[in-house]
């Protein structure tokens, strides 16, 4: 069994038995983006949109910290910097919010994991 870690680990494993024994290595991978979405695929400017990143396998202790870009900021969408996934988890959530007097556009933003990115987007309407 083993836990969840960060960043890809390798462990050795070893046994022996009389006098023979052997090892070899484990290779745990740490959890990768697997999927990014916005709750609504549209919202009326200066209302705010709920996004939901889910990852490969449950956050390690201590949790697990994915960075956020609003891709178009020109859009006036904001969003947090960062989202943490807490430990045991396989998905986390965020708020982003758009201003009341953008005109119509398409806002995305870019989760990004250990050098991996998703993106996801939103229509901002009237």
């Amino acid at each position: 069994l083993t836990k969840a870690v960060a960043t890809d680990q390798t462990a050795n494993i070893s046994a022996s038995a009389n006098s023979f024994s052997s090892s070899a290595p484990l290779q745990i991978t740490a959890p990768t983006l697997k999927t990014f979405t916005f709750s609504r695929a549209t919202v009326k400017r200066g209302r705010a949109n709920t996004g939901t990143v889910y990852i490969s396998s449950k956050a390690p202790v201590g949790g697990l910290t994915i960075n956020l870009m609003v891709t178009n900021p020109a859009t006036g969408v904001t969003a947090p910097a960062t989202l943490t996934i807490p430990a045991g988890a396989i998905y986390g959530q965020f708020s982003v919010t758009t201003l009341a007097t953008i005109d119509p556009t398409t806002a995305m933003v870019t989760a990004t994991l250990n050098g991996n990115s998703l993106n996801a987007q939103f229509d901002i309407t009237l």
